[in-house]
C-alpha cells in the first residue's frame, strides 16, 4: 500500500504486505516514518518527490541514504533515479 498519513500507515500493520510506498512527510519526519514501517517487518520505499523540504536535486537521494533506513526510492525525475542507482 501507499500511505499518506499516520492513520493508513497503522492500518498497514495488518497488512500481509511486504512494502509499503511512503508519500508523504518531510525533512524532520521522514526517518521516523521509516523507522515505523521497518519496525512492522516490511520494506519502505520513499516517493521522494512528494517529501516537504527535499529538492529535485540528486543530493536528495544523498539524504535519504543517509538520514534514513530505506529500502528504496520512487521519483518522476530520472536524474534522482540515476543518482539511487548509483548509490546501490
Amino acid at each position: 500500500p501507499a500511505v499518506k498519513n499516520e492513520e493508513w500507515l497503522e492500518g498497514c500493520r495488518e497488512s500481509e504486505c511486504g512494502i509499503v510506498y511512503i508519500i508523504y512527510g518531510d525533512i524532520c519526519t521522514i526517518a521516523d516514518i521509516v523507522r515505523k514501517v521497518k519496525e512492522m517487518g516490511k520494506k519502505a520505499i520513499v516517493h521522494v518527490d512528494l517529501i516537504v523540504g527535499l529538492s529535485s536535486k540528486e543530493i536528495s537521494v544523498d539524504f535519504i541514504l543517509k538520514y534514513t533506513a530505506a529500502d528504496g526510492i520512487i521519483s518522476m525525475k530520472p536524474a534522482l533515479i540515476k543518482r539511487a542507482n548509483e548509490l546501490g
